[in-house]
């Protein structure tokens, strides 16, 4: 009889940008393998846990900051399934099942009461999900990028004191094309689009 065991975790899935995440704060890096998001503790270097949550690949990833919803983080997958998870427990909190064209980029915005989360799809829409309500996510019909697929999204910071409280408005939307677009999430609006390359960023 074996007296003990190794946790061998899943190989990560590394054939798009936003399949690695970090929480400084609490000394935790979080990557995709296959359908399942694993846990690393950047202090000790070892295994936290591992999160399964069904048949499709982990596409996307990204924490939520502290202040806006602490232990959780946000994945989109392949089928289009959107699931926001607790890193304490390693449980699922909320779901959205609905099958719809892959997610490909996370990001959960700071500020927000809600939980809002913006993802990018592979066909070049923008959405916005409600994660700690669990409300249906919400297309942003003036802010899409379709054929192509959007790759990767950061937001860029408020500009005063008074913006520090609210969710940040601008987003940067990387896409296969090579573009990169601003985007008003508050207006739900294209701000401008630069075409600097001819490649995927």
């Amino acid at each position: 009889m074996l007296k003990s065991s190794v946790l061998v975790p899943p190989s990560p899935n590394w054939f798009q940008p936003q399949l690695l995440a970090s929480q400084p704060s609490q000394e935790l890096v979080a990557y995709a393998g296959h359908n399942s998001i694993v846990l690393v503790c950047t202090r000790t270097q070892q295994i936290v846990r591992t999160m399964c949550g069904g048949p499709s690949r982990v596409t996307s990833l990204c924490f939520a900051p502290t202040s806006v919803a602490p232990h959780h983080l946000v994945a989109g997958y392949e089928d289009g399934t959107l699931r926001s998870w607790d890193t304490n427990s390693g449980s699922a909190v909320r779901s959205h099942r609905k099958k719809g064209p892959e997610a490909t980029a996370v990001l959960v915005l700071e500020g927000s009461k809600k939980g809002l989360a913006l993802v990018g799809t592979a066909k070049g829409d923008l959405l916005l999900w409600a994660f700690l309500e669990g409300a249906k996510p919400v297309k942003m019909d003036n802010a899409a990028f379709g054929p192509n697929r959007v790759c990767a999204m950061t937001a860029l910071p408020a500009h005063s004191s008074s913006e520090a409280s609210s969710t940040p408005s601008l987003v940067l939307v990387a896409t296969h094309d090579g573009c990169v677009s601003m985007v008003d999430v508050d207006q739900g609006c294209l701000c401008f689009v630069l075409a600097a390359h001819r490649c995927p960023v």
